[in-house]
């Protein structure tokens, strides 16, 4: 019933026969890609928000995500979408076959730009399993579109692991020689503490001529050399 509203909308104007009718689903943008045989991008959701009692439709690229900053900017409102329960109701249209052509009356239809890198576009055609090949200006006009609106954001493309420049950066970093660590990376100012306590245990181990050094264990017992210790002795050197 939702396909020939969207037949009927598109009679008025000798257009119906355009309309692409699927023997499989094109519920989702992935869906749809598959069935059309094109790009996601080059497919044109239609999004239901809610505002007020009504709502308002936002056709996108598919590969375009809402961005909520942008959308409370434009709309001075929260992006609210419809449940599944309310988009047939509120819209005229059924869950995977929302389009802007055929729908309720009081609805404010808007396009975002990111349909603007695009050629032509297939939006649905009222139905779940069902498409429509229009240029933009076709768009617009057929759309009865309020305007052209920013709120979306596409997200960037990762690189192919199969290119030539990804090939050399994975090439690059696989070959890239080891660097070698500095054997000490310490400050060598004479003000250092390392420095300090260098000098330190260069004086420790320091000996006059003929002068005997002592084991650590045996200066604890004798003490230093004149000085008298616990046991009653004095030291031997």
């Amino acid at each position: 019933m939702s396909l020939e509203k969207g037949r009927a909308y598109f009679r008025q104007f000798g257009m119906e026969d355009r309309i692409m009718e699927f023997n499989v689903s094109s519920a989702t943008v992935a869906l749809a890609a598959q069935a059309v045989g094109v790009e996601e991008a080059r497919i044109a959701k239609t999004l239901s928000f809610r505002k007020d009692d009504s709502c308002i439709l936002i056709l996108t690229a598919g590969d375009a995500r809402i961005d909520n900053r942008k959308f409370k900017e434009r709309f001075r409102m929260k992006a609210k979408m419809l449940t599944p329960e309310e988009v047939p109701e509120l819209v005229g249209h059924p869950v995977g076959g929302v389009c802007p052509f055929g729908i309720n009356d009081g609805i404010d239809v808007y396009l975002d730009e990111s349909l603007k890198r695009l050629s032509t576009a297939f939006p649905a055609g009222g139905s779940g399993n069902s498409a429509i090949e229009l240029d933009l200006d076709e768009l617009f006009r057929y759309s009865s579109a309020q305007a052209w609106v920013d709120v979306c954001r596409i997200p960037e493309a990762e690189p192919s692991l199969y290119t030539p420049a990804a090939r050399k950066e994975t090439e690059a970093v696989r070959f890239r020689p080891l660097r070698r660590p500095r054997r000490d990376c310490r400050p060598r100012g004479n003000g250092s503490p390392y420095m300090k306590a260098a000098a330190r245990r260069t004086a420790a181990s320091t000996y006059a001529p003929g002068q005997v050094r002592v084991p650590t264990a045996l200066r604890r017992v004798h003490g230093k050399p004149g000085q008298r210790n616990n046991n009653g002795g004095v030291g031997l050197c």
